[in-house]
């Protein structure tokens, strides 16, 4: 073939790729690196334990149709139109929301329910191993005695990690384990639950103070074997807390049981304070066979699988602990999580494959447990998968300040303003480094404010942060001086909770790339 048409033809070829290539960038495919932590474990994006995911996101999913609850969306930061963020879809047009008790709730007239339920891929990556895997991130030799503690009157052994046996003397006597709070352990929300144990580890060796709450949701999986049927085996999760509808505060039960007796029949219960007992019907379960069970309390329902079969269900709305009671930690008369495994008979008992789980848990917004958000035409509630670490439509604010005729800030509503700007409202202590998304940022050994609007554009203001005492602080407390004889003023503060149906840009396909090994991973 002729060199110079052999030349053309490679330049071609070359130039139509690239055209493609950008074509899809824009239009169909694109790859972004996940930058934050907000929806671990989902997509990693942690700098403790260096794993950043790269994500492909196909930009053509809700181009034919409506985004749909719990799916994740990529979407234009309303309070900075120029940035990308990545969330999962909480609330849809009309809904009315509240956040309580670790769950998203939606509200009509009469009526509170959860959230339709997450599919099943969602729930399974919702679920976070808690024992073993506390003990094993604390490279614990054993867990009975730090993650679970021996009660009653048998003595229990350990030979592995989810594998315990005790002898009963008579069969009157009890054994019992307990899992439960002790500042570790225990059914809250650690924000390093639901990862590999050396993940764990670094992140918990770089978080802050987690604030930690109740978990009501959790999931038991055991296979329990016994040399004859006992006379009775019973798996609880029992809650108590301080009711705060009482003056005072009154303490509060609420506990949900699975209970088996010597006939080889068991139920589902549900027992509160100032309720009656509630259970389902009687089905057959002879826990001597070693079947492997697994007991859940999720999302205002209880309800029991054997040998990977639903048997039963019970609704537990009515149970469901949704007060400002799951604050953990809190003054005196913490709320506590408890589970305990009871079997009461004569013979030998072997647990094994004992697994708990908690579900992610929804800590509430600075607005409280009583907030509602209304999610209107067009517009849809984001939240992240570490709740803990995720600024989400929780929190998300719009800041506006005005700008005097010498490039000075000075309060929006003033005289002296001859514009206007709004832009993401994020605070930081004065004297750290500031993040990419804090806002505004004062510079105070120059006297400046460096202020980033909602398109992008950065604003350097004279003026200072803080009132006539130099204190500074966010949110509703934030303030500014034109000059340090100014007289402070608190600038426009906007909730702007929702993003736009235009703005949302696409939905996260797979993890293409996951440190230190390559693998294709798909997104729920």
């Amino acid at each position: 073939m002729n060199p110079p048409r052999l030349l053309r033809d490679n330049l071609e070829s070359f130039s139509i790729a690239i055209v493609i290539a950008i074509l899809m960038k824009f239009f169909a495919i694109e790859a972004y690196q996940i930058p934050t932590s907000s929806m671990q474990p989902t997509m990693m994006g942690s700098s403790e334990a260096g794993i950043f995911d790269r994500i492909l996101v196909d930009k053509t999913a809700f181009l034919f149709r409506d985004p749909e609850r719990w799916e994740i969306a990529v979407f234009r930061y309303p309070q900075r139109r120029q940035q990308n963020y990545v969330k999962r879809i909480a609330g849809v047009p009309g809904d009315r929301m509240q956040i309580v008790g670790g769950n998203v709730y939606t509200l009509d007239e009469n009526d509170r329910r959860v959230a339709q339920p997450r599919p099943a891929n969602v729930q399974d990556g919702h679920w976070k191993e808690i024992y073993p895997a506390r003990s094993l991130a604390r490279r614990d030799s054993k867990t009975l005695g730090t993650a679970i503690r021996s009660a009653g009157s048998a003595k229990w052994s350990e030979s592995e990690p989810g594998t315990l046996s005790a002898k009963q003397t008579s069969t009157s006597s009890l054994a019992r384990l307990q899992f439960e709070n002790d500042g570790y352990e225990g059914l809250v929300n650690h924000v390093w639950d639901g990862y590999a144990p050396d993940v764990s580890r670094a992140i918990q060796k770089g978080a802050a103070p987690d604030v930690l709450e109740v978990v009501q949701d959790a999931r038991v999986r055991v296979r329990p074997k016994t040399g004859s049927r006992p006379k009775e085996f019973t798996i609880a999760l029992r809650f108590e807390f301080d009711d705060s509808r009482e003056n005072p505060p009154k303490r509060t039960l609420r506990e949900f049981r699975l209970k088996c007796g010597d006939d080889g029949n068991g139920r589902l219960e549900a027992s509160g304070t100032d309720l009656e007992l509630k259970a389902s019907e009687t089905f057959s379960l002879d826990v001597s066979s070693g079947p492997e069970l697994e007991f859940v309390h999720l999302d205002d329902s209880l309800y029991l699988i054997v040998d990977g079969s639903e048997v039963a269900r019970l609704d537990v709305a009515d149970f469901t602990i949704t007060e400002r009671m799951i604050r953990a930690g809190e003054g005196t008369g913490q709320p506590t999580g408890r589970i305990t495994i009871d079997t009461r008979g004569g013979g030998n008992v072997t647990l094994e494959k004992l697994r708990i789980d908690r579900d992610l848990h929804y800590t509430v917004s600075s607005a409280g447990a009583d907030a509602v958000f209304v999610v209107t035409e067009d517009h849809y509630f984001m939240l992240g998968d570490n709740t803990l670490q995720s600024v989400d439509s929780r929190e998300w604010e719009s800041v506006t300040i005005g700008v005097d005729a010498e490039g000075r800030i000075v309060a929006p509503d003033s005289a002296e303003a001859i514009r206007t700007l709004t832009g993401n409202s994020r605070a930081f202590p004065l004297g750290q480094r500031p993040d990419p998304d804090e806002n505004p940022v004062p510079i105070t050994s120059e006297g400046k404010i460096v202020f980033e609007d909602s398109l992008g554009e950065v604003w350097v203001l004279d003026g200072v942060a803080g009132d006539e005492s130099g204190v500074w602080s966010g949110g509703s407390a934030m303030r500014f001086r034109a000059s340090d004889a100014g007289v402070a003023f608190a600038p426009n503060l906007t909730n702007d909770r929702l993003v736009r149906r235009e703005d949302i840009l696409g939905r996260p396909l797979v993890t293409f790339w996951r440190a230190p090994w390559p693998r294709f991973l798909p997104i729920y």
